[in-house]
């Protein structure tokens, strides 16, 4: 069974025709991640009726997700904790002018949409899954337009609905300095905080005794945390150590919002290198926080909020989303799922590979992927048993660019799709082959 069948074994969209397509529209898209979709399906009648499908009035985009989503509620139960993970990109469409349904990004002159999906991670950072998304587009100036900060809110509210769902897994909402405002927080103290929120400050809240951070940097220091920083666009990667202070502190009722008690985190780095900038994270949790090691747990998943960066330039730079020509904003949505769940799943191999290494690879690939994987790198029999997951994830970014030289990083997520796009290849030749002799046999 491949891995669209496995993962979309219990939709329902409609008509089994619907199931069908669907699943063979991802298989195909997965095949080649990043082309279009005519380059990716077989022939013209493939890619009609993949067109077809997505300009099903019939089918909406929740529907697609819903399966995937029940998937990965199944992968969360499996886990003590889960991080989900919230954030918004823009998806700029500017030279597709006569696609409609779209609106004005940052100038009137762009023209896009904005998407806000929901991440599921490990503590450990292994990606799970996509459990939800709100996506829109703005209205021209002067029209009455939705209040964006909602989506803040309603994802919370959307995460918190997870929880009789996971059973013992307990839920942790991480976001971003957006999310820091105080409608988030009455919906946890609404909700009895069935899922627990962890954002970065944007706002220097007013106290009984003071603002938050004024008040806080004058605190003891609790502690120091070291860690590698990724590189960026904007910096280089480095080793840093923050010292942390944490207080407990009640945020005031407000005329809208009940009074609130929350922990504030400040992690700062009080010695940056020279040229480099200083780091400075200020955070809120609503979870009781009083050792060092308390502190240096938030600040790990704090840093795991990355994961959706990754997972946008994943949907961007690797499915080319920005490049679909599909007319409409409702057709525009249905394939932005599908994009989603494909750059989950190649999260899923780069995170999953560098985690737990010595699973058995046919968890995540099939036999035709690392069978058609192994007989063009390695020239040997087929192991039994098959390899391990951190073999067949290490063979499969080689084809991607992968060098594997000593002190490499681990496979990005880069190198990963371009090698998957490979293998499929490979395995469709060598099936082609073997089709072709056991014809002649007969």
């Amino acid at each position: 069974m491949n891995w669209a069948n496995e993962e979309f074994e219990s939709a329902d969209l409609g008509d089994q025709r619907n199931n069908a397509r669907l699943i063979k529209l991802m298989d195909d898209l997965s095949a080649n991640i990043g082309a279009s979709i005519p380059q990716c399906c077989d022939g013209w009648a493939a890619t009609k009726a993949g067109y077809r499908f997505l300009d099903n009035p019939n089918v909406e985009w929740p529907a697609i997700l819903s399966p995937h989503r029940d998937k990965t509620i199944e992968r969360m139960q499996g886990y003590n904790r889960v991080l989900c993970v919230q954030d918004t990109t823009e998806l700029d469409f500017t030279g597709h002018p006569n696609m409609q349904g779209l609106g004005r990004l940052n100038h009137d002159y762009r023209q896009g949409m904005y998407c806000h999906p929901t991440l599921a991670v490990s503590e450990t950072g292994v990606v799970l899954g996509v459990v939800d998304a709100w996506m829109w587009a703005r209205k021209p100036k002067g029209e009455d337009d939705i209040r964006e900060s909602v989506r803040w809110t309603e994802g919370y509210e959307r995460v918190a609905e997870l929880k009789p769902l996971v059973g013992t897994t307990e839920l942790m909402y991480v976001g971003d300095r957006e999310s820091d405002i105080r409608e988030l927080m009455t919906a946890a103290h609404n909700c009895g905080h069935s899922a627990h929120w962890l954002v970065r400050a944007k706002h220097n809240r007013v106290t009984d005794d003071g603002k938050v951070w004024d008040r806080l940097g004058t605190k003891c220091i609790l502690g120091t945390v070291q860690f590698s920083l990724p590189r960026t666009a904007k910096r280089n990667g480095r080793m840093v150590e923050l010292n942390l202070r944490v207080e407990r502190v009640t945020l005031p009722a407000t005329r809208n919002a009940p009074a609130v008690e929350v922990t504030a985190i400040l992690a700062r780095e009080d010695n940056p290198p020279p040229g480099e900038t200083r780091i400075e994270w200020r955070l809120l949790t609503d979870e009781i926080v009083t050792s060092l090691e308390e502190a240096v747990l938030r600040i790990d998943w704090y840093r795991l909020r990355w994961m959706i960066e990754i997972f946008f330039r994943t949907l961007k730079s690797g499915c080319k989303v920005e490049e679909l020509q599909l007319n409409t904003k409702d057709r525009l949505e249905k394939a932005l799922v599908i994009y989603m769940i494909l750059a989950w799943r190649v999260l899923l191999l780069v995170t999953l590979g560098r985690q737990l290494p010595d699973l058995s690879c046919e968890i995540v690939f099939s036999s035709e992927e690392w069978q058609a994987a192994w007989i063009v790198k390695k020239k040997t029999p087929l192991p039994s048993p098959p390899p391990t997951l951190g073999e067949m994830v290490l063979i499969i970014a080689s084809f991607g660019g992968f060098l594997g030289r000593k002190g490499d990083s681990a496979p990005g997520a880069e190198v990963l799709w371009r090698g998957l796009q490979r293998v499929r290849d490979f395995s469709e030749g060598i099936s082609a082959v073997t089709q072709s002799y056991e014809l002649k046999l007969e």
